[in-house]
């Protein structure tokens, strides 16, 4: 038993590895060609589709991205810059595409920023009814919860409860069906009305 957990485990380190330079080289790459952009002519707003791709590859300690966000947040928050409004719906894109479990609470608050930076802008509060409604972190977080909960169960039903023949033992792997049964339904149910 402990060698397909160690295989799995090994399985899952690797798959994290990679997804997670995967991340780090898509966004040093879009940063690059940002930065390139910004030297030209209208530079930033050359930029500006860059920087959002590299937001979008955003990981708990991507530099790559980090940097992308403060270009970003800079022009965003500058009086000055002749591109502010542009720039923060950037922000916003590149948030709203990158959403994720390991950052949804800074993206809440991020978002929250961007909203309220333009409303003061544009300066009109029916803003609200050009965007969709917001999207819960929590359903979002109870999203990931239930498909995690889904998969370890089936695994686990698939390793403990069929035999090498393809029989399958119901009655003792029903508690992991019932775990199934019930991860999927949060699952769906917090995509659904999340």
């Amino acid at each position: 038993m402990k060698r397909p957990l160690l295989a799995a485990l090994i399985f899952l380190v690797v798959l994290f590895v990679a997804g997670y330079g995967r991340s780090l080289y898509e966004s040093r790459r879009a940063l690059r060609d940002a930065i390139d952009r910004t030297a030209e002519e209208n530079g930033f707003q050359k930029a500006i589709p860059f920087f959002i791709q590299a937001l979008r590859w955003r990981a708990p300690l991507n530099p790559y991205s980090y940097q992308a966000e403060q270009a970003l947040r800079e022009c965003a928050f500058n009086v000055e810059c002749p591109q502010q409004l542009k720039a923060l719906r950037a922000l916003r894109e590149g948030i709203s595409g990158s959403r994720s479990w390991l950052t949804f609470l800074q993206d809440v608050f991020l978002l929250q920023t961007v909203d309220d930076r333009e409303r003061s802008l544009i300066g009109s509060p029916p803003i609200e009814e050009l965007y969709p409604p917001r999207w819960n972190p929590w359903f979002q977080l109870l999203a990931c919860l239930g498909l995690i909960g889904w998969l370890a169960s089936t695994t686990t039903f698939i390793w403990r409860h069929c035999s090498p023949d393809g029989t399958m033992n119901f009655r003792a792997g029903s508690r992991c069906v019932i775990f199934g049964i019930g991860s999927f339904a949060l699952w769906l149910s917090a995509m659904l009305f999340g």
